[in-house]
C-alpha cells in the first residue's frame, strides 16, 4: 500500500518511484493510495500486463463483465436507471462471488447498487466529477521523519492494535473504551509525537 512509502527504502532491492501522469490536469491528488496496480521490473511481459489493465479499464463493458458477470444473467439495470444495477429477480447475489471484487474496483466505472441511498449516490457523483472544486490539504506531500519519535511511534502502534482496532471494528462498546484508548495513547507519548509532526 502506498501509505507505506516512507518504509520502502528499508526493503532490500526495492526502489519506489512515484509518477503522476498528466500532473497539470485538475483534480484531487493525495500521497496516500490503495489497490495500486504495480508491474515489477522483473516481469517478463510488462506489455501484456499493461494491455490487460487497458482492456479492463479502457472499456466499461469489459469492466462490468469481469466484476459483475454477464448482463441479463448475473445483473441488470434497474428500471428507468442506467446507472444502478441489481441482481435479476429470483437470483441470489451470493451466487456471484465476483460482485464487489474490490481489488479491481474503479470508482468512475463502478455502477451504483440498489441499497445505496440517493444522497450517497449524489456524493459519489460529485467525487467522480473532475471539475468538482477541492481544497488542497495542508498535509499534502508531507512525509514524516519518525526517527526522533521512533520509540513513541512503536508504543502508539501497540496501543492502537490493542485498543483502537477493536473500537474500529465495533467489537467493544465506544463508551469507556474510547477514553481508555486516549489515555493509553497519552502514556505512549502521543503529545511528543504530535509536537514532532
Amino acid at each position: 500500500m502506498a501509505d507505506n512509502w516512507n518504509y520502502s527504502n528499508t526493503l532490500e532491492g526495492v526502489e519506489f518511484e512515484r509518477v503522476i501522469i498528466n500532473p497539470d490536469a485538475p483534480g484531487f491528488r493525495d500521497f496516500w493510495g490503495n489497490n495500486l496496480v504495480c508491474i515489477p521490473h522483473s516481469s517478463k511481459h510488462p506489455d501484456r500486463v499493461i494491455r490487460w489493465v487497458d482492456w479492463l479499464y479502457g472499456n466499461k463493458d469489459n469492466y462490468m463483465l469481469l466484476l459483475y458477470g454477464i448482463e441479463g444473467v448475473h445483473w441488470e439495470y434497474m428500471e428507468g436507471d442506467s446507472e444502478r444495477i441489481q441482481v435479476p429477480a429470483g437470483k441470489d447475489p451470493n451466487d456471484y462471488p465476483m460482485w464487489h471484487m474490490w481489488q479491481w474496483a474503479q470508482g468512475v466505472l463502478d455502477p451504483f447498487r440498489p441499497a445505496m441511498k440517493d444522497d450517497t449516490i449524489a456524493l459519489l457523483k460529485k467525487f467522480r466529477d473532475i471539475n468538482t472544486p477541492v481544497i488542497e490539504s495542508p498535509t499534502l506531500g508531507f512525509y514524516a521523519d519518525l526517527k526522533p519519535v521512533e520509540e513513541e511511534w512503536d508504543l502508539m502502534q501497540e496501543v492502537w492494535r490493542k485498543y483502537g482496532v477493536p473500537l474500529l471494528h465495533g467489537r467493544v462498546p465506544i463508551e469507556g473504551n474510547y477514553e481508555k484508548l486516549l489515555e493509553e495513547m497519552n502514556k505512549a507519548g502521543a503529545d511528543k509525537f504530535l509536537a514532532e509532526m
